[in-house]
């Protein structure tokens, strides 16, 4: 990653991609956000608000972390559908980032 760990003997900065799920003010429907961020710095590296439950909200931040902030040695996610798909982790592989996911409960 670009952003440099603060102070000598510090892990390098990991990325991960959170996500979460948001009701309308008026309750008609779902809208879900994805944010990639820095798990050092809690820094918001990018992020996307999608309608549906498609990956292509999530490749789009991931692509847009990676050419702003640089390939990360690792990538955490959760096990949902939009990271387990071929597009998300298709896009991993090709930088050839370690890929780690969360279990159930975790």
């Amino acid at each position: 990653m670009a952003i440099s760990a603060a102070g000598s003997g510090h892990q390098p900065p990991e990325s991960g991609l959170g996500h979460g799920y948001h009701l309308y003010s008026d309750g008609t429907g779902l809208c879900l956000s994805g944010c990639c961020l820095d798990w050092f710095s809690r820094r918001a590296l990018s992020w996307r608000v999608s309608l549906s439950m498609e990956a292509d909200f999530c490749v789009e931040a991931g692509e847009e972390a990676l050419g702003r902030h640089g390939t990360p040695e690792i990538f955490n996610t959760d096990q949902g559908n939009q990271f387990t798909s071929e597009a998300f982790t298709s896009l991993l592989s090709k930088y050839e980032i370690t890929i780690s996911m969360d279990g159930k409960g975790a």
